[in-house]
């Protein structure tokens, strides 16, 4: 994917030997630790770091992630604002925005701020399929 700014926000295919490094941001609980044992359940994804806030971001970001998966809605933060942060701290990051929410009306929005996509959180074991086999996940085949 080339980023609106003109930067190449591409994601390897990743393999055994070098899996994908994942940063999961996301203010349930519940939610982030299921995210994070589906993800350990395909061997060429790896979660480096977790966030619970945009308040510890900053320090995820620090794990150097390949790929970050955001929620849409971080307690009162807006995913898109913590988007525009994590580009402007590391411009290479790739993003895809999760939502409890149905994500059809926020593709165009999600990929003028720079993401990949935005995919439903009800479709995580599709996307970490996507993940685990493309690299890359655009905007999900809706219905």
């Amino acid at each position: 994917m080339v980023a609106p700014d003109g930067g190449d926000r591409q994601v390897r295919i990743p393999t055994p030997e070098a899996p994908l490094r994942i940063g999961v941001v996301d203010d349930n609980a519940l939610f982030r630790r299921t995210l994070v044992r589906l993800i350990a359940r395909q061997a060429v994804l790896q979660v480096v770091a977790e966030a619970a806030s945009g308040a510890e971001l900053d320090a995820l970001l620090s794990s150097d992630p390949e790929l970050l998966l955001l929620d849409l809605e971080v307690g009162d933060e807006s995913g898109f604002v913590l988007l525009e942060h994590c580009h402007a701290v590391s411009p290479q990051l790739s993003v895809i925005l999760l939502t409890g929410h149905d994500p059809s009306a926020l593709q165009i929005p999600a990929r003028d701020k720079g993401a990949q996509a935005c995919w439903s959180k009800s479709d995580l074991r599709i996307l970490l399929e996507t993940l685990a086999t493309q690299g890359a996940a655009p905007a999900p085949v809706l219905y």
